[in-house]
C-alpha cells in the first residue's frame, strides 16, 4: 500500500491506495464520486476526464499514486464554478447530450477548451473535442454549445493550470473530516477502527429464527466468539482482544463472484438481557469493496426448550460490489446462512459434528429463481385487492 495526500474538489484526501490503482477507481470506488465515468478504460472514450493541477487528464490511465500532492477536480467539484454552469447551460440549450454518459468527460474538456483556447474556429473545435466520443448526438449541438459561449463572452473560471512544483501542498488548508467513516473507507486498515455504530447508515434488515435450545445454552454458545465463529460458514478469527476487538475474515461466493472481506469490529455483550451488538468495517482486497456493518440481537424464551433469536442489522456496501447489496439479494444470503449457522449451533450444542463449507456459495440460477419467487410473494402480500 502506498500513502498519497491530495485534494479533492477542495477538501483534503489521505489514503492508502495499491500501486496499481487508477485514478478512476479511486475517486469511484474509495471517494463515492461516480460523476466520473468509466467507458473504455484504455483512454480512447474521454468519458473518465476530470481535471488534475487544472489540465484536463484521463483518470483511467493515471495512477492514485502518481497524483500525490495534486489538486483534483471532478464534475462534482465544478457544481458552483461560474464558467461551468455556462457551459451546462449552454449544453441544455443546444441539446449537447442524450444518454448523458460521456457528458461528464465532454464537459470538462469543453471547460479546458473555453478556458484555454478563446478565439477557436468550429473546425479546432471539432478537433479539440476529437479524444471524447459520443454515440448520441453527432457533436453538432455540443459544438454549438461551446460556440455559444466563447461568442455570449466565457465566465471566469475558479480552476486554472497550476504546475506541481510550485504548489505547496503542506500549506493548504486542511478540512476536516466531519465524518470518522469516511477514514475508514478510504484507508481500509482493519487495525484504525474510528466508527461508531450510530455512525452506520444504509439497508436494514430484521431477521428472527427460532432454536431448539434453552435462553442458557444458546446465550453460551452466541457468547463465546470462537464457537459462534466456527458455527459461520466462511468466517474466520484472527484475534480477539480482551475489549471485545476482533480481527477477521468472512469469504462468500455468488456464482463467479467471490469476496472475501477482512476487517475489525467491535463486540458488546449484555448477559443480563442476553442481547449484545456487533459493528465493524471490512475490505475485499481484488475488488476495492468495501462494507460498514451493524449487527444487534437479542436472545427470547419462546416455548419449552425453544428460544428465539432476533436480528437487526444495518450495511452499507461500497464499490463493485454494492451491486450485490440490494436488500432482496442479501435477504435471501442471509436466510440461506441462517440455516446453516442454526444448524451448526444445534449441533454444537448437542455434542454432535455439523461440517459448514469453509465459504458459502450460491448458485446464480437457483438464487435467483428464489429471489424473484421472493419479490413475487411480497408482492401479492403488499397489494390491496
Amino acid at each position: 500500500m502506498h500513502e498519497i495526500s491530495m485534494t479533492v474538489n477542495g477538501s483534503v484526501v489521505q489514503a492508502s491506495v495499491e500501486p496499481r490503482t487508477h485514478l478512476a477507481d479511486f475517486l469511484r470506488d474509495d471517494l463515492l464520486l461516480t460523476g466520473t465515468h468509466l467507458g473504455c478504460e484504455q483512454g480512447v472514450c474521454g468519458a473518465c476526464t476530470i481535471l488534475v493541477d487544472g489540465r484536463p487528464v484521463r483518470s483511467c490511465l493515471t495512477f492514485a499514486c502518481g497524483c500525490d500532492g495534486a489538486d483534483i477536480r471532478t464534475i462534482e467539484g465544478l457544481n458552483d464554478d461560474p464558467l461551468m454552469k455556462q457551459i451546462q447551460n449552454a449544453f441544455c440549450e443546444n441539446h449537447g447530450l442524450q444518454c448523458g454518459y460521456c457528458t461528464p468527460g465532454m464537459l470538462a474538456t469543453a471547460y479546458d477548451i473555453v478556458r484555454r483556447l478563446p478565439d477557436i474556429d468550429d473546425q479546432q473545435v471539432r478537433k479539440e473535442l476529437s479524444g471524447n466520443l459520443c454515440r448520441c448526438t453527432g457533436y453538432a449541438g455540443i459544438v454549438a454549445a461551446i460556440r455559444q459561449v466563447l461568442d455570449s463572452g466565457p465566465e471566469n473560471a475558479s480552476v486554472t493550470p497550476i504546475t506541481r512544483e510550485s504548489t505547496r501542498f503542506s500549506e493548504l488548508p486542511k478540512i476536516e473530516k466531519k465524518n470518522p467513516i469516511t477514514e475508514i473507507t478510504v484507508q481500509g486498515h482493519p487495525e484504525s477502527l474510528d466508527i461508531s455504530p450510530e455512525e452506520i447508515t444504509g439497508v436494514n434488515l430484521d431477521k428472527e429464527v427460532i432454536l431448539e435450545l434453552s435462553n442458557e445454552k444458546l446465550w453460551e454458545i452466541i457468547s463465546d466468539l470462537p464457537t459462534v465463529a466456527s458455527c459461520i460458514p466462511g468466517m474466520s478469527l484472527e484475534s480477539v482482544g480482551d475489549d471485545g476487538s476482533v480481527i477477521g475474515r468472512l469469504t462468500i461466493a455468488v456464482g463467479p463472484i467471490k469476496a472475501s472481506f477482512s476487517g475489525k469490529g467491535i463486540v458488546n455483550f449484555n448477559p443480563a438481557n442476553t442481547s449484545g451488538q456487533l459493528y465493524g468495517a471490512g475490505t475485499d482486497r481484488l475488488t476495492r469493496s468495501k462494507i460498514l456493518a451493524s449487527l444487534s440481537f437479542n436472545i427470547e424464551h419462546f416455548e419449552e426448550n425453544c428460544s428465539k433469536l432476533s436480528l437487526h442489522v444495518i450495511y452499507d456496501i461500497r464499490g463493485p460490489l454494492s451491486q450485490f447489496g440490494r436488500k432482496a439479494l442479501v435477504e435471501e444470503i442471509a436466510d440461506s446462512l441462517l440455516k446453516d449457522i442454526t444448524r451448526s449451533i444445534v449441533a454444537k450444542a448437542s455434542g454432535t459434528e455439523h461440517k459448514i463449507p469453509e465459504n458459502r456459495s450460491f448458485k446464480v440460477l437457483p438464487f435467483m429463481g428464489t429471489v424473484l419467487k421472493s419479490l413475487i410473494m411480497r408482492l401479492f402480500r403488499q397489494k390491496k385487492f
